[in-house]
């Protein structure tokens, strides 16, 4: 049976006197690392939030919740590279990609030593699913091996999923998920692994799908401006918006 351990104890143990596991340690547990981009924290229910988040709060519930947190930055790329890197993101800030126009972008160079290289070097497979382009292109994912984004129909369906509740294919975000529940199932159990699920769909345009719509539409009243606002904008627009 495949273990798995809370990333942020792997964080803790690197930053701790403790000898790191080694390739034949039987402490090699498999570390999964799920980041909602752009998901605000108030809104999950366990913390008394709005939204529906039943699994969310089940897991909560189960491990462990905590109270505070804190970011280099409020926006995703400098935050990305100071998740994988463990340093201020201002450190790898340059002008070679230029994401976002009138902003710093960030590029970890290839001879920066990650946290997750380490792991690899204790014989861990380093995977990750992401569809955020401010996190590819800063090379925050050096020595990972992408997680395929063909539909699942182009890889054959795994039974176990097809009737996995709440799993619908119609769905982009669902085939996301998909790919990285199949990866968790067909990895065989004594290959240690770190894997990265970077989900986006939180982040704007704010387009839910399904019976999230009639939920969303609920609460926009109390959203200063029309919901269909939200909906017609990138990001970038409602940056410029708050400088008004």
């Amino acid at each position: 049976m495949k273990r798995f351990l809370p990333i942020l104890l792997v964080a803790l143990a690197a930053c701790s006197e403790a000898p790191l596991p080694t390739q034949d340690d039987d402490r090699r547990f498999n570390v999964v690392l799920i980041v909602s981009d752009a998901l605000r924290q108030d809104a999950f229910g366990t913390y008394g939030g709005p939204a529906p988040t039943p699994n969310l709060d089940r897991l909560a519930r189960r491990g462990v919740k905590f109270a505070n947190a804190y970011a280099t930055s409020p926006w995703t790329a400098p935050s990305a590279v100071a998740l994988m890197t463990g340093q201020q993101a201002t450190v790898y800030r340059n002008d070679i990609t230029k994401v976002l126009e009138n902003r710093p972008s960030y590029y970890v160079p290839e001879a920066v030593h990650t946290f997750p290289m380490t792991l690899a070097e204790l014989g861990y497979y380093l995977t990750y699913n992401n569809y955020s382009p401010n996190v590819d292109i800063s090379n925050n994912f050096k020595g990972f091996d992408r997680i395929s984004h063909d539909p699942p129909a182009a890889h054959g369906r795994n039974k176990v999923l097809e009737s996995a509740p709440g799993l619908d294919l119609k769905f982009e975000v669902h085939e996301r998920i998909y790919n990285f529940l199949d990866f968790l199932v067909k990895t065989p159990a004594d290959l240690p692994f770190f894997a990265v699920n970077w989900i986006v769909d939180p982040h704007a345009p704010y387009h839910p799908h399904g019976r999230f719509k009639k939920s969303v539409r609920y609460h926009a009243g109390k959203l200063p401006k029309p919901l269909d606002y939200y909906l017609e904008r990138t990001n970038y627009h409602l940056f410029d918006a708050g400088k008004d």
